[in-house]
């Protein structure tokens, strides 16, 4: 079962639960995707051991854990009229299947 979709059912089992994502993907294409799934945090495999701690510290006093690169990626969806490259209307689904095609 793809990531996001078991992070949207383990969410909906218990809305409680934290999590923190630690991916081999690049933020561009998972973060802002995995933190609307539900995720708490999101960090790549290349991010320092001094921030993963700081993520985990931060998520288990119940507060959100993202880079500033995703806080100015999760703005720009909220904002109105923003142009947005034409992946970033697919639904979680649809980028799983092309994600191999574009970023293998």
């Amino acid at each position: 079962m793809p990531a996001i979709e078991v992070l949207k059912r383990l969410r909906m089992i218990n809305r409680d639960y934290r999590f923190l994502v630690l991916s081999m993907y690049p933020e561009e294409q998972y973060a802002v995707r995995v933190i609307k799934a539900g995720a708490s945090g999101y960090l790549t495999k290349e991010s320092a051991p001094e921030e993963l701690i700081t993520a985990i510290r931060k998520i288990t006093a119940g507060r959100k854990y993202i880079t500033s690169s995703v806080a100015e990626k999760l703005a720009a969806e909220v904002e109105p009229d923003a142009e947005r490259p034409a992946h970033h209307t697919l639904s979680d689904r649809e980028f799983e299947v092309f994600s191999p095609y574009c970023f293998g």
